[in-house]
């Protein structure tokens, strides 16, 4: 990044961000705490406009619990599938959504 501000070059900063970002995003996906937040902040609150959200719901509780007992795998399908039931305008919201799938 440093060499791209240097050099005063917007397109390789934001190149080198975009990488650091995912990066980043990488590395949090391997820890409890963010799926926790993730499921609180960008999945809870857009659980009524599943498709079925009585199924949302439950698959929330699940995640939830998995995420709680560090079994991120299961944690990863549970928000896929929340995910495969909101509308598209929920889905395109998410900036963590290239991490989840």
């Amino acid at each position: 990044m440093r060499q791209a501000i240097q050099a005063k070059d917007p397109v390789l900063l934001r190149a080198k961000l975009e990488a650091y970002r995912g990066e980043m995003l990488d590395r949090l996906s391997e820890e409890p705490g963010f799926w926790l937040a993730l499921l609180e902040d960008r999945v809870a609150p857009r659980l009524n406009s599943a498709s079925e959200p009585a199924r949302a719901r439950s698959l929330f509780a699940a995640a939830k619990a998995a995420a709680e007992h560090n079994d991120l795998a299961t944690v990863r399908k549970l928000v896929r599938d929340i995910f495969e039931l909101l509308p598209d305008e929920d889905k395109a919201d998410n900036p963590f959504r290239a991490h989840i799938i």
